[in-house]
C-alpha cells in the first residue's frame, strides 16, 4: 500500500508519502483486490492473505492517513478453504463494507463457493454478515458492490447453473442489514456477468455487464 502526492507544473513529481506492507515473511501469498478511502483520508483495502499453515484468509485491513495501522480483521470459514475479500467501500457514516467469496465443503469432495458481505463500524466491529448462496450447492461469486447514500449496499454475483453457465444474481441490503430484494437474471442461457454497479442519488441501481 502506497500514498504520495503530485506537484504540478511543468513536470509532475510523485512524492511517495508512505509504504505499508502486510503478511508474513514466509513464501504464501498476500494480495489486495479493491481499496476505499474514506472523507477523513482513512484507507480501507480487502484481499486475501495465506498463514504460515497454508490457509488462506481473507483480510480487510484499516489504516489512517500517515499510514499507522488502526485495524485489521480477518474472516476464515469453516471448513477453512480459501477465502477472498473482493470489493471495499465506504458508507457516508464511516461504517465499511467488504464483500468477496468463501469456499463452502457439502461433502463428498463437493466444494462451492457463496458471496459473503460483511459490515463493520469504524472501529472494526462486525455489525451483521449475509451469505448469498447459502445451501444451493453451487458455485457463487461476487463480481460488483456499491453503497449509496443511505449506506443501502448492492451486491452483484453469478451463480452457476446445471449447462455449466452462469446467471446473474443482483441482492440489496439496507444499512441494518435488512435484504430489500433479490433477483436472478437468465437472459441468454449462456455465460451471464454483471462487471460493475451504479447508484443514482434517487436510489435508483444501474448494472452493466
Amino acid at each position: 500500500l502506497t500514498s504520495g502526492s503530485a506537484l504540478l507544473g511543468q513536470t509532475q513529481i510523485l512524492t511517495e508519502g508512505w509504504v505499508r506492507l502486510y503478511g508474513t515473511n514466509l513464501r504464501h501469498s498476500d494480495y489486495a483486490t479493491s481499496l476505499a478511502v474514506a472523507a477523513n483520508g482513512d484507507i480501507v483495502v480487502t484481499g486475501m492473505s495465506e498463514n504460515s499453515e497454508g490457509v488462506r484468509k481473507w483480510a480487510t485491513l484499516k489504516y489512517n492517513r500517515s499510514g499507522d495501522a488502526l485495524w485489521a480483521r480477518s474472516i476464515d470459514v469453516v471448513p477453512h478453504l480459501d477465502d477472498i475479500g473482493r470489493f471495499v467501500a465506504i458508507a457516508k457514516d464511516g461504517s465499511i463494507f467488504s464483500c468477496g467469496d468463501i469456499r463452502i465443503d457439502y461433502g463428498f469432495y463437493q466444494v462451492t463457493s457463496d458471496i459473503l458481505v460483511i459490515r463493520y463500524d469504524e472501529a472494526g466491529s462486525e455489525m451483521w454478515r449475509h451469505e448469498i448462496g447459502a445451501g444451493n450447492e453451487q458455485n457463487d461469486n461476487s463480481t460488483a458492490m456499491v453503497v449509496d447514500d443511505r449506506g443501502n449496499v448492492v451486491i452483484a454475483g453469478i451463480t452457476a447453473i446445471s449447462t455449466g453457465n452462469s446467471d446473474i444474481v443482483l441482492s440489496k441490503f439496507d444499512i441494518s442489514g435488512n435484504l430489500l430484494w433479490s433477483r436472478n437474471y437468465n437472459e441468454f442461457n449462456g455465460a451471464d456477468y454483471i462487471k460493475n454497479l451504479a447508484v443514482a442519488p434517487n436510489g435508483t441501481c444501474y448494472a452493466v455487464g
